[in-house]
């Protein structure tokens, strides 16, 4: 990402301190990315209404998810459309789609199902 204060602007407007938009929990080690809902190869603006603040671990799942299971892919990727024309922080609405999306995600977080996976 070549300009960090629209990370910044996205934690101010979104009041995304401790948890990404996948609903894991920030830290040092697990820090926030910006994550291209329309990816850049495809004219994807750098900006916030293409953004989703993503830690970096949750970045590297949703990027094996977007190769292993596109449907999932999408519906985080819509997800991530609604909580930016909101414009406000997350709401409780968005919230339970973002727990049952991490619901069908973490079968992708298990690190014997990507050993298996990188080999393919």
């Amino acid at each position: 990402m070549r300009d960090k204060s629209i990370l910044l602007e996205m934690q101010r407007v979104y009041c995304t301190y401790e948890k990404d938009w996948m609903g894991f929990k920030i830290s040092k080690r697990n820090f926030l990315t910006f994550h291209h809902i329309t990816k850049r190869c495809m004219k994807g603006l750098e900006d916030i209404d293409n953004g989703a603040l993503l830690g970096k671990k949750s970045h590297e799942l949703l990027n094996m998810i977007e190769i292993f299971d596109e449907d999932l892919y999408n519906r985080w990727n819509d997800l991530f459309m609604d909580i930016n024309a909101s414009k406000c922080k997350i709401s409780d609405f968005n919230m339970q789609r973002i727990y049952n999306l991490k619901s069908e995600t973490l079968n992708y977080n298990n690190p014997k199902i990507i050993k298996k996976t990188k080999k393919i």
